[in-house]
């Protein structure tokens, strides 16, 4: 079982944002669950670039606890090719 990594949304500001981008942190970003991405098209598209999941901040410890456990259970996700 892997193990997943919570985020708040200020990993995506840079320097950080333009490390994680890298094609060579692609099976790193599948493990982190962002939290506090309140906009809809901004989680689909943080998604797409293989992240493991990505909520708003709204939310409670359950719905985080069983949304990290479905990212530990799954293999690696590439990116979708842009």
């Amino acid at each position: 079982m892997r193990s997943p990594v919570l985020a708040g949304a200020d990993i995506l500001e840079e320097p950080r944002w333009s490390e994680l981008r890298e094609w060579r942190f692609a099976p790193l970003r599948s493990l982190i669950l962002l939290i506090g991405i309140d906009d809809p098209e901004s989680r689909s598209r943080h998604i797409r670039l293989g992240f493991g999941d990505a909520i708003g901040s709204e939310t409670n410890l359950r719905e985080i606890e069983a949304r990290a456990m479905r990212i530990a259970a799954h293999p690696p996700v590439w990116p979708a090719a842009a």
